[in-house]
């Protein structure tokens, strides 16, 4: 597309070219070569100091592999996002990779804000006020805002369908599932421009992602200006900080509330004159959609089973695997799907309705052309 005069006046351009050529690892002496300019030009341009002719502009949106038309969003760009997570970073053997990955997820969450922007429609964040929970222990404060959260999005106190639509639809939380390096589960993070989004390791087993999603939550909900990024299996017994028990707690019982769990536990005992079988167990961790292993610990911790039951049943080689084979249960599929659902319909309402074009379509899907126009077509938008 070419630019207009006003276009190249923009104020945030500057700020788009200096970011998209950080986002490519490139120098400003390497960009100015491949340009022929001087670096000074460059600096010049990225500071707003010169105007970008639209030759220029050209040119860099090639070598940045950015289509010109997302340098030119009058919005202005996200600042410093990955900033939040530097003392992460500088911590973490992945560096380079989860920063790729934070990186991926600040466009994502920029592209949302522009479709949004496309369609005039307004970001539907409704957040709460953030919870309180300094002075309290973790369990006591991850009961109390586990149950007020639950209760104000009308959740009852069962087994939770479709999670991440539910913080997508009743919170206005960005979600993205995308590969992340495998020591890392998810991670959140918050900015006023993007709002609240969220992370999750789109190779974990299904279980796991929903554990992350709720984990995360947690932080939202109680320490929302705080970066956070999760690890598996990243502190020692003993040494887990305050805020990670809470956020480990939180999501127990968010997904497993203890009047819930306690009733259907004992449904399953009523049934049962001889006790709890493990593969009853096994059906209610299904069933509550958590991991064998996160079910029988939290029943552990409410004292419906012995302190120990899930050591002892590894110790004897149940395996969970088989016991879902025999039980007929089918595996669950974990979540796939990078951008939200809210995201897709509207880039699919943009796109049928003149918009945005198909090219544009496709690279807000981050698909190809005849995927794109597969997605159309499986939502009903084309004929």
């Amino acid at each position: 597309m070419s630019a207009t005069e006003s276009e190249l006046r923009n104020p945030n351009l500057p700020k788009r070219l200096r970011n998209a050529r950080r986002d490519c690892g490139m120098t400003q002496e390497t960009v100015a070569a491949q340009l022929g300019l001087a670096r000074t030009s460059l600096v010049a341009l990225e500071k707003g100091e010169r105007a970008v002719r639209a030759e220029e502009l050209v040119a860099m949106a090639r070598l940045y592999g950015r289509p010109v038309d997302e340098l030119l969003r009058p919005s202005a760009p996200v600042e410093d996002f990955v900033g939040q997570f530097r003392t992460s970073l500088s911590r973490s053997a992945d560096a380079e990779e989860l920063e790729q990955a934070i990186r991926m997820v600040e466009r994502y969450a920029e592209d949302y804000r522009e479709l949004e922007r496309r369609a005039g429609v307004a970001a539907n964040h409704q957040y709460p006020p953030a919870y309180s929970i300094d002075g309290l222990p973790a369990t006591a404060a991850a009961t109390e805002v586990a149950t007020t959260e639950r209760n104000r999005l009308c959740l009852g106190d069962g087994p939770l369908q479709g999670l991440r639509d539910v913080l997508e639809t009743k919170l206005g939380i960005r979600v993205f599932f995308i590969a992340l390096p495998s020591r890392i589960e998810g991670f959140f993070a918050f900015t006023p421009e993007t709002g609240a989004c969220i992370a999750v390791n789109a190779n974990r087993p299904v279980e796991r992602q929903l554990w992350t999603l709720t984990h995360e939550l947690a932080h939202f909900l109680t320490r929302r200006l705080s970066a956070e990024i999760t690890v598996a299996k990243a502190h020692s017994p003993g040494r887990v900080p305050a805020h990670e028990r809470f956020a480990e707690a939180f999501a127990g019982e968010f997904l497993m509330p203890t009047s819930g769990l306690t009733r259907d536990f004992n449904a399953i005992l009523r049934t049962r004159p001889e006790g709890v079988t493990p593969g009853a167990l096994v059906e209610l961790a299904g069933f509550y959609g958590v991991s064998f292993q996160a079910l029988v610990v939290r029943l552990e911790g409410l004292g419906l089973l012995a302190r120990g039951t899930f050591d002892m049943l590894q110790h004897e080689g149940f395996s969970v695997a088989e016991a879902r084979r025999l039980l007929g249960l089918e595996p669950r599929e974990r979540d796939t799907r990078v951008f939200p659902a809210r995201y897709v319909t509207l880039a699919v309402d943009a796109y049928r309705d003149g918009r945005i074009s198909e090219g544009a379509f496709a690279r807000f899907l981050r698909v190809d052309r005849v995927t794109a126009r597969d997605v159309a077509r499986a939502l009903g938008q084309l004929g």
